[in-house]
């Protein structure tokens, strides 16, 4: 019975503050567009996307992490089947992207799910041909080529985003997996032309990037989103304006609840609280690769390694957007956002990350 309270304590407490957090501020950002509705809907969704979240990240701690290394290369097929299925009826187009499937009454992005199937994957191959990763056509052209598949898919629905995350979270586990410098060195320049080229090749985000370097060029329309996520942040002052008290998050800052609600968090909580919530990431990301670095397992480094990974480009890219340092983009910030889809995601991602933390322990204590 004791090792079922061998988990890392701090990372859940850490998850549970976050999750806190989102609930406050997606009501927040929320009630006034629901203020003619019976409930709160938006809220309620949220609560209930957060309850099947939790029972999800309590399965998969009790789920011995080592199954995915027996599993490894078999969640191709989940992974290919849900890209598969974004070319059937079953999936539909929101804001002009063809990135939603909805099967029997529940929705989700294929390219939320790619990103835990793609580490799964990658750890499974990099524990197996660790050999070979010195060099370069053996070692790292296949992983390249394996994530450039599926970052291709992602890019062509329009989401360029998820498709950049994808292939820096293969960079990032080939990276930890031992690459030499001059290879690692040549990824960079080439995946840096190749976004160049992804950026100049389409007016729409080209626009967007010439907007995101002033974005007072267009107030009312590229440059709008970026505008109102600055006023809210300056607003803010030091200590907000209070929680619940918020006019940007209401009247004029779409998605408030979603892809910028670190934006409503600086003006309800003030740079203090921005601060505070840099700061709670910084922990859960410190544990993250602090306990795929104490496990001896190499799947489990590699595992948890990229799991860290993913988590830490969703939180840096989101503080970057809404502080207008890049351009705009759908990256949520994990755990406080609004929507069932990346919270059910990070929260299994996170139930990963406690099962190691407890094979870790465990081994220790048998020492």
């Amino acid at each position: 019975m004791k090792r079922l309270f061998k988990y890392d304590l701090l990372l859940i407490f850490i998850t549970f503050i976050l999750l806190g957090i989102g609930i406050i501020q997606v009501f927040s950002s929320s009630y006034y567009l629901d203020v003619n509705k019976p409930y709160n809907s938006m809220l309620i969704d949220h609560i209930k996307s957060i309850g099947i979240g939790v029972t999800a990240m309590l399965v998969f701690s009790l789920f011995p992490y080592k199954v995915f290394k027996k599993i490894g290369y078999l969640a191709l097929i989940p992974l290919v089947f849900t890209f598969a299925l974004l070319y059937t009826d079953a999936a539909f187009i929101v804001n002009g992207s063809r990135r939603w499937i909805k099967i029997a009454g529940f929705s989700f992005m294929p390219s939320e799910w790619a990103k835990i199937f793609i580490i799964i994957i990658l750890s499974k191959a990099l524990l197996m041909r660790e050999k070979f990763i010195k060099d370069f056509f053996m070692g790292v052209i296949p992983y390249l080529f394996f994530g450039l598949i599926f970052a291709f898919l992602v890019y062509q629905q329009p989401n360029m985003s998820d498709a950049v995350i994808i292939m820096s979270i293969v960079i990032g586990m080939i990276f930890i997996s031992g690459i030499k410098l001059q290879h690692l060195l040549f990824i960079i320049i080439t995946g840096s032309s190749g976004l160049y080229y992804m950026i100049t090749s389409s007016n729409y985000r080209m626009q967007r990037f010439l907007t995101f370097r002033d974005p007072f060029a267009d107030p009312l329309n590229f440059g709008y989103q970026s505008i109102q996520s600055l006023y809210a942040l300056g607003s803010g002052g030091l200590f907000g304006v209070g929680i619940g008290l918020s006019t940007q998050n209401k009247l004029y800052l779409p998605e408030s609840q979603n892809d910028f609600i670190l934006a409503t968090i600086a003006e309800e909580w003030g740079f203090i609280g921005v601060v505070i919530t840099l700061f709670l990431f910084l922990i859960l990301i410190y544990k993250g690769f602090r306990i795929a670095m104490e496990c001896e397992d190499k799947f489990g480094f590699y595992l948890g390694s990229g799991i860290t990974l993913m988590l830490s480009l969703h939180v840096i890219i989101n503080f970057l957007v809404v502080g207008s340092l890049m351009p705009v983009t759908g990256i949520t910030l994990p755990l406080i956002s609004y929507g069932g889809n990346a919270i059910l995601v990070v929260l299994i991602s996170i139930g990963i990350l406690l099962n190691i933390s407890r094979s870790n322990n465990i081994l220790k204590e048998e020492r």
